[in-house]
């Protein structure tokens, strides 16, 4: 019978339902086996019969206590654990979320200034600097202007003339190239529908970089023409190249896109080229913003011998 018993409980111990007390006395008993090997084996067996009488005489027996799961036993403890990476992924989210928060901070506009069609307008930044703004563009100052750098975004064309701050630099970000200054005037046509980028300079210096990388330092009278598609550029000796805030535009060598968008900020039209033809056409000729379209449209059309029609607002030469 006690071998029996024995078993029983040797038996729910190895299965996981002996109560605490019947695991605890099983545990020392094996305990006993170990620490006892080099004993004498007429102690150990006395020993081993003192606890097995211990087991039967002091125990009672009764029904199997619920099998502890994986769950039950490690829920608790992994619960803390993710209660701790919890709170430290949060501490770690805020902050993430901070320094994002601060960069965005940075690169968010102050505030933001447009022009429609045939509408320009002049613009005083905080720090004196005069911003021309031409027609169908637009400018973004940023929030952290005159922190330690004078940022500002550009899309289309405008004219600066910027105050003189040698420890705060003006920067003029494009989606191809950025333009650094200290005190200086100068004019940046960079329309999104044109293939180039045209910096010029009528005052000072400016530096043209790409990428962080310099490309030119361009001085008084000075040109950059950057080819977005290719990525390269070309240096001119020109002038007048923001006389358009007097609303007079020189073309020098300018491409069938650069004249289109001339006459769509002077007159709101879409001049489209003849179709079939993949001539490359240049124009080299002044346009004024105060004549009539015709006028206009006639000085463009007699440099290729060409004509035009006028549907909605679209003109489409053949």
């Amino acid at each position: 019978m006690e071998l029996r018993k024995l078993k029983e409980l040797l038996d729910k111990h190895q299965s996981g339902q002996a109560s605490e007390a019947e695991r605890q006395l099983i545990e020392t008993w094996y305990a006993s086996f170990s620490k006892n090997e080099e004993q004498d084996p007429l102690v150990n067996s006395i020993q081993k019969a003192h606890i097995r009488s211990q087991i039967w005489s002091g125990i009672q027996i009764g029904p199997p206590l619920p099998k502890r799961t994986f769950k039950q036993r490690y829920l608790l403890p992994m619960i803390s654990a993710a209660a701790v990476l919890l709170v430290l992924g949060i501490t770690i989210n805020q902050d993430i979320l901070t320094f994002r928060s601060s960069i965005q901070q940075a690169t968010l506009p102050k505030f933001q200034s447009s022009t429609g069609t045939k509408e320009r307008k002049m613009l005083v930044l905080p720090d004196s600097t005069q911003v021309w703004l031409n027609a169908n563009s637009t400018i973004q100052v940023l929030a952290n202007y005159g922190d330690s750098n004078r940022i500002v975004r550009l899309s289309g064309e405008a004219f600066f003339d910027v105050a003189h701050q040698p420890s705060k630099p003006f920067i003029v970000e494009l989606d191809d190239l950025k333009v650094k200054v200290l005190g200086t005037a100068f004019n940046i046509n960079g329309y999104a529908g044109l293939q180039t980028i045209n910096v010029s300079v009528d005052r000072g210096a400016v530096m043209v970089e790409k990428n962080g990388v310099p490309l030119e330092k361009l001085s008084h009278g000075q040109s950059l023409v950057f080819v977005k598609e290719k990525g390269t550029y070309a240096l001119y000796e020109d002038s007048n190249k923001g006389s358009w805030r007097e609303g007079k535009v020189v073309l020098a060598q300018a491409s069938f896109e650069e004249m289109a968008q001339v006459i769509k900020n002077m007159h709101g039209v879409v001049v489209k080229k003849p179709v079939n033809t993949n001539q490359a056409y240049s124009y080299d000729l002044t346009l004024y913003a105060n004549r009539p379209l015709s006028e206009n449209m006639e000085k463009i059309c007699s440099i290729h011998r060409l004509k035009y029609r006028r549907v909605g607002d679209e003109l489409i030469l053949y």
